[in-house]
């Protein structure tokens, strides 16, 4: 099995497990491997690390949350696999480029119609799509008239805090 099969392994046990307590050293013990090694394979492989990939699929799985029911963000972010609704807030701004409070009140569109990939893509293009799908979103945010004079930097998008410890919940 070459690298791109161990890869797609690994997601596959990471969408298991989205909402459990997850670590590096964890899935390079399950998978047989050096975490060092395995998180530069994921990061070829893919083009994110881990963590971000983690992230990317909690948020955009907190889509549908934010802009269609009243649950307090506190609650969305616990059910949706993040210890807190402070790194769950982080990481949906650093994403999206926008709060979920912010989100869920200008929303542009409804996530639950957001379609990715199709069925002839291969799985690692099917995450690519979903990536490139959450950078359009927010580009598309940032155009709006009311955000784009709050957000007249320009902001990069995923920066992930590296020294943060890699504890997925």
């Amino acid at each position: 099995m070459g690298q791109e099969g161990i890869v797609l392994n690994i997601i596959d046990y990471l969408d298991g497990n989205l909402t459990e307590e997850i670590t590096i050293d964890s899935i390079a013990g399950k998978f047989h491997f050096n975490r060092f090694y395995l998180m530069k394979m994921f990061k070829k492989v893919t083009g994110i690390t881990i963590l971000e990939y983690v992230n990317h699929k909690k948020i955009i799985g907190s889509l549908s949350d934010v802009v269609n029911t009243d649950d307090k963000i506190l609650k969305i972010a616990l059910n949706h696999g993040f210890n807190s609704q402070e790194y769950y807030s982080e990481m949906f701004t650093k994403v999206l480029g926008i709060s979920p409070s912010e989100f869920r009140k200008q929303a542009p569109i409804d996530p639950g119609d957001l379609k990715v990939g199709d069925d002839d893509m291969t799985r690692l293009e099917q995450i690519q799509s979903e990536i490139k799908l959450l950078e359009e979103l927010r580009l598309a945010l940032l155009a709006q008239p009311a955000l784009s004079q709050k957000n007249n930097q320009e902001q990069t998008f995923i920066p992930v805090r590296q020294n943060r410890p890699m504890v997925v919940k």
